[in-house]
Protein backbone atom coordinates (compact mmCIF):
# COMPACT_ATOMS: atom_id res chain seq x y z
CA UNK A 1 0.00 0.00 0.00
CA UNK A 2 1.13 3.43 -1.12
CA UNK A 3 1.38 6.44 1.52
CA UNK A 4 1.17 10.56 1.18
CA UNK A 5 2.39 13.37 2.36
CA UNK A 6 -0.62 15.80 4.54
CA UNK A 7 -0.04 19.14 3.15
CA UNK A 8 -1.54 22.04 4.11
CA UNK A 9 -2.29 24.23 2.00
CA UNK A 10 -2.23 27.74 3.82
CA UNK A 11 -3.63 29.48 0.65
CA UNK A 12 -6.93 27.42 0.72
CA UNK A 13 -6.60 26.39 4.07
CA UNK A 14 -7.06 22.38 3.40
CA UNK A 15 -5.68 19.49 4.53
CA UNK A 16 -5.22 16.74 2.26
CA UNK A 17 -5.70 13.39 3.79
CA UNK A 18 -5.55 9.87 1.97
CA UNK A 19 -7.40 6.49 2.83
CA UNK A 20 -6.56 3.44 1.31
CA UNK A 21 -8.86 1.21 -0.88
CA UNK A 22 -8.46 -2.40 -1.65
CA UNK A 23 -7.48 -3.22 -5.23
CA UNK A 24 -10.50 -5.15 -6.06
CA UNK A 25 -12.56 -1.63 -5.67
CA UNK A 26 -10.42 0.27 -7.58
CA UNK A 27 -10.19 -1.83 -10.06
CA UNK A 28 -14.08 -1.74 -10.52
CA UNK A 29 -13.66 2.16 -10.66
CA UNK A 30 -13.01 2.19 -14.61
CA UNK A 31 -10.81 4.78 -16.15
CA UNK A 32 -12.86 8.18 -15.06
CA UNK A 33 -16.46 8.95 -13.12
CA UNK A 34 -16.99 12.36 -12.13
CA UNK A 35 -19.71 12.39 -9.56
CA UNK A 36 -21.11 14.78 -6.90
CA UNK A 37 -22.20 13.76 -3.21
CA UNK A 38 -23.68 15.90 -1.07
CA UNK A 39 -22.99 15.80 2.84
CA UNK A 40 -24.62 18.23 4.81
CA UNK A 41 -24.90 21.09 2.52
CA UNK A 42 -21.26 20.51 1.16
CA UNK A 43 -21.15 18.99 -2.49
CA UNK A 44 -17.94 16.62 -2.76
CA UNK A 45 -16.92 15.09 -6.01
CA UNK A 46 -15.47 11.85 -6.61
CA UNK A 47 -12.92 11.66 -9.66
CA UNK A 48 -11.13 8.50 -10.81
CA UNK A 49 -7.64 8.35 -12.22
CA UNK A 50 -5.79 5.23 -13.57
CA UNK A 51 -2.25 5.80 -13.64
CA UNK A 52 -0.01 3.37 -16.23
CA UNK A 53 3.18 3.86 -18.23
CA UNK A 54 3.93 6.91 -18.75
CA UNK A 55 0.06 8.15 -18.95
CA UNK A 56 -2.85 9.75 -16.18
CA UNK A 57 -6.41 8.64 -18.01
CA UNK A 58 -8.27 10.67 -18.71
CA UNK A 59 -5.66 13.38 -19.70
CA UNK A 60 -8.10 16.39 -18.79
CA UNK A 61 -10.47 16.42 -15.75
CA UNK A 62 -13.20 19.27 -15.14
CA UNK A 63 -14.75 19.80 -11.59
CA UNK A 64 -16.77 22.59 -9.80
CA UNK A 65 -14.79 24.73 -6.78
CA UNK A 66 -14.64 22.53 -3.13
CA UNK A 67 -13.79 19.20 -2.22
CA UNK A 68 -12.69 16.50 -4.84
CA UNK A 69 -11.67 13.27 -3.91
CA UNK A 70 -9.44 11.55 -6.23
CA UNK A 71 -9.02 7.73 -6.42
CA UNK A 72 -6.02 6.27 -8.31
CA UNK A 73 -5.52 3.23 -10.00
CA UNK A 74 -2.00 1.84 -10.56
CA UNK A 75 -2.51 -0.34 -13.33
CA UNK A 76 0.69 -0.25 -14.45
CA UNK A 77 3.95 -2.83 -13.47
CA UNK A 78 5.91 -0.28 -11.81
CA UNK A 79 5.78 2.50 -8.97
CA UNK A 80 4.25 5.72 -9.72
CA UNK A 81 2.77 9.04 -7.37
CA UNK A 82 0.54 11.68 -7.69
CA UNK A 83 0.72 15.19 -7.59
CA UNK A 84 -1.53 18.36 -7.50
CA UNK A 85 -0.05 21.38 -8.39
CA UNK A 86 -1.81 24.87 -8.59
CA UNK A 87 -1.44 27.65 -10.89
CA UNK A 88 1.50 29.19 -8.73
CA UNK A 89 3.39 25.44 -9.14
CA UNK A 90 2.90 24.80 -4.85
CA UNK A 91 2.08 21.30 -4.09
CA UNK A 92 -1.28 20.80 -2.79
CA UNK A 93 -1.45 17.05 -2.24
CA UNK A 94 1.06 14.64 -3.24
CA UNK A 95 0.59 10.60 -2.81
CA UNK A 96 4.09 9.76 -2.74
CA UNK A 97 4.26 6.20 -3.78
CA UNK A 98 1.35 3.99 -5.73
CA UNK A 99 2.20 0.72 -5.86
CA UNK A 100 1.56 -1.74 -8.96
CA UNK A 101 -1.91 -2.63 -8.67
CA UNK A 102 -2.64 -0.44 -5.75
CA UNK A 103 -4.80 2.19 -5.62
CA UNK A 104 -4.79 5.31 -3.03
CA UNK A 105 -7.63 7.93 -1.93
CA UNK A 106 -6.89 11.49 -1.43
CA UNK A 107 -9.15 14.83 -0.76
CA UNK A 108 -8.73 18.27 -1.63
CA UNK A 109 -9.78 21.22 -1.80
CA UNK A 110 -9.79 23.22 -4.69
CA UNK A 111 -10.86 27.18 -5.81
CA UNK A 112 -10.96 27.98 -9.58
CA UNK A 113 -8.81 27.31 -11.98
CA UNK A 114 -6.17 25.17 -13.73
CA UNK A 115 -4.19 22.81 -12.01
CA UNK A 116 -1.19 20.25 -12.89
CA UNK A 117 -1.21 16.57 -12.38
CA UNK A 118 1.76 15.06 -12.82
CA UNK A 119 3.94 11.76 -11.63
CA UNK A 120 7.22 13.49 -10.33
CA UNK A 121 9.27 9.81 -10.04
CA UNK A 122 12.40 10.38 -12.65
CA UNK A 123 11.40 10.52 -16.07
CA UNK A 124 7.70 9.91 -15.97
CA UNK A 125 6.46 13.47 -16.14
CA UNK A 126 9.10 13.90 -19.33
CA UNK A 127 7.89 10.71 -20.82
CA UNK A 128 3.98 12.14 -20.72
CA UNK A 129 3.04 11.26 -17.38
CA UNK A 130 0.84 14.45 -16.69
CA UNK A 131 -3.05 15.58 -17.03
CA UNK A 132 -4.84 18.84 -15.94
CA UNK A 133 -7.65 19.34 -13.37
CA UNK A 134 -9.90 22.70 -14.81
CA UNK A 135 -11.92 23.85 -12.00
CA UNK A 136 -14.48 26.04 -13.10
CA UNK A 137 -18.02 27.62 -11.59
Amino acid sequence: MGYHEDLRDTHHGEIAMRAPLPSALAAAAGVLAAAALTFGGATVQNVKIVAREFAFEPKEVMARPGDVIFTIHNAGAIEHNFLVDDAAKKTVIKVAVIAPGESEEVRVGVRAGTYAIYCDLPGHREAGMAAVLRVRE
